[in-house]
């Protein structure tokens, strides 16, 4: 039985080992279809820009990031940006149960006025519990 755990955990750390790295706009042109190509323990990297849609994690354990995630440079966090749709509630929701294991990292969410929804804000959080790091929100 001990042998057969070591192997499973050894198969896990080799796949994750071999997580992609997505990159939008290179890869895909949208965060969205990024998130939507993405399997847990992947990365969506994003490029310095402004981006206006609304998405969602879908329930994966992936990270999505700036390049802060790989850069470790602030000023990427700044440069990257995310606005929502004209009259989107929210740039993103997380209500399919994902886990800390589910990562925003490292962007600047701004000018959410989410006059439909009366419970405000850019993020909308039900029966989830993510991880959301080094992002600056404002306007």
């Amino acid at each position: 039985m001990k042998k057969l755990i070591s192997v499973l955990v050894f198969i896990q750390s080799v796949i994750l080992c071999y997580s992609a790295i997505i990159r939008v706009p290179q890869d895909f042109s949208t965060i969205q279809s990024g998130i939507d190509q993405a399997v847990n323990g992947d990365v969506v990297l994003v490029s310095p820009g402004i981006y206006q849609e609304a998405f969602s994690f879908n329930g994966k354990a992936i990270t999505l990031s700036s390049l802060f995630h790989t850069e470790e440079d602030t000023s990427y966090i700044s440069s990257t940006i995310l606005e929502p749709v004209a009259q989107a509630d929210y740039v993103l929701i997380l209500n399919s149960n994902e886990s800390r294991s589910s990562v925003l990292k490292g962007f600047t969410i701004r000018n959410n006025q989410n006059t439909i929804s009366e419970d405000g804000g850019a993020i909308r959080i039900y029966d989830s519990s993510p991880t959301i790091t080094d992002c600056i929100f404002r306007d």
